[in-house]
Parts: structure tokens; C-alpha cells; sequence
């Protein structure tokens, strides 16, 4: 290889790295961007700083479960693609706890809105 090519790959490298950098940072100013959000919104239908304490701190906690969880749930879920076909795999595996998070939240906003 001759040191042309050696230099070319090395700008492809950190432009690489720029781009993954930068994708990051964009991601993460979102992430914090929809907490504020998602926050205030908790707020003016609480009107209770105490709920959008508890709600940050589910979130919080929320992400760490995610984090430490995923590679935990996929060794829990790996034998059921051996049996079942994935489509129903994933049905179950993600529609079961999306379906538990819509009614926990319909179930929250009955208490929440003033009647």
C-alpha cells in the first residue's frame, strides 16, 4: 500500500470519526431536548413539581434498566427465534410491554386531568 492510499484512508478514517462524533452529540442534545420537554408537559398537567420529580427519576432509572437490560433480555429472548418464527417473537417481546406502557399512562392520566 502504497503511502497515496495510506493517507487517503486515514482522512476517511477521522471523517469517519468526525461524523460519529457529531451524530452523537446531535443525539444526545435531542435525548436531553424531549426530557425538558416531555418534563414541562408533566407539569402543566400535574401542576405538582413532585410528579415531574418522580417522572424524571423513572426515567432515569429507566435508562439504566435499558442499558444493563438489553443484553440481559436478548440472552432471555435467543431461544425463542429457535421455536417460534420472529415475527411473533417480536410481537410478544415488544408489543406485550408497549401495550403495559399505553395502559399504565391512560390509567395515570385519569388521576392527572381535573374534572
Amino acid at each position: 500500500m502504497s503511502s497515496q492510499e495510506n493517507s487517503l484512508n486515514l482522512r476517511w478514517t477521522s471523517l469517519n470519526a468526525l461524523l460519529i462524533v457529531s451524530a452523537r452529540f446531535v443525539s444526545d442534545f435531542g435525548a436531553f431536548l424531549n426530557m425538558v420537554a416531555l418534563s414541562t408537559y408533566v407539569y402543566l398537567l400535574s401542576n405538582n413539581v413532585m410528579h415531574v420529580s418522580i417522572f424524571l427519576a423513572c426515567r432515569v432509572a429507566g435508562g439504566i434498566i435499558a442499558m444493563t437490560g438489553f443484553g440481559i433480555g436478548m440472552l432471555l429472548v435467543a431461544p425463542f427465534y429457535i421455536w417460534l418464527p420472529p415475527s411473533i417473537v417480536i410481537l410478544v417481546f415488544h408489543g406485550l410491554p408497549l401495550t403495559v406502557l399505553v395502559l399504565v399512562l391512560l390509567w395515570v392520566r385519569r388521576f392527572t386531568t381535573s374534572k
